[in-house]
């Protein structure tokens, strides 16, 4: 089993207009024959606080780790993942964009999408939010300028959207 090593930041809209994102989780994974990692951004909803469904950050963090601890088995290059919910109903919802290298091209990428409901993995029809769009677009163009491990250590520059300071977790293990 891989070590996991987690960071978290806090972060601001510089906006009104900005994706509404209460904070981004880095999460790497080195073991002796590869690096994988996973950035899992938790969203902010107008209408209630996403992080009120997992009962905090430090929860909603944990969460998102398991899940990608569970896809560090196979060809999973690194894992963009947006943290949500209903809030109404208090479901907890993940919108995974698992991505792996093509078979043809190295430097290619593909992600087949998919969705976990209250820890279970669903199909997506993808309707998606022109948020994730805009933070995809951003992501891609940090992973292409840039060789992967110092991507996957970096966090990528958000349109109207600032980092705050590191944010310390002590985060369980799974199975801990």
């Amino acid at each position: 089993m891989s070590n996991l090593v987690y960071t978290v930041r806090d972060v601001r809209k510089t906006v009104d207009t900005a994706t509404n994102i209460s904070a981004a989780v880095s999460i790497l994974s080195e073991n002796n024959t590869r690096v994988t990692f996973a950035r899992g951004y938790i969203l902010s909803k107008r209408n209630g606080r996403v992080l009120d469904i997992y009962g905090g950050l430090k929860n909603a963090t944990q969460h998102f780790g398991e899940l990608f601890q569970k896809m560090l088995n196979g060809d999973l290059a690194y894992l963009i993942t947006f943290i949500s919910g209903n809030i109404k109903e208090k479901e907890k919802d993940l919108f995974c964009y698992p991505f792996r290298y093509s078979t043809s091209d190295p430097l290619i990428t593909k992600a087949e999408p998919f969705i976990v409901k209250n820890g279970v993995r669903m199909p997506w029809q993808m309707f998606q939010e022109g948020e994730h769009h805009l933070i995809l677009g951003d992501e891609e163009r940090h992973r292409r300028t840039r060789p992967f491990e110092e991507y996957s250590k970096t966090f990528p520059a958000l349109i109207d959207i600032e980092y705050g300071p590191d944010i310390n977790l002590v985060i369980q293990k799974l199975g801990d």
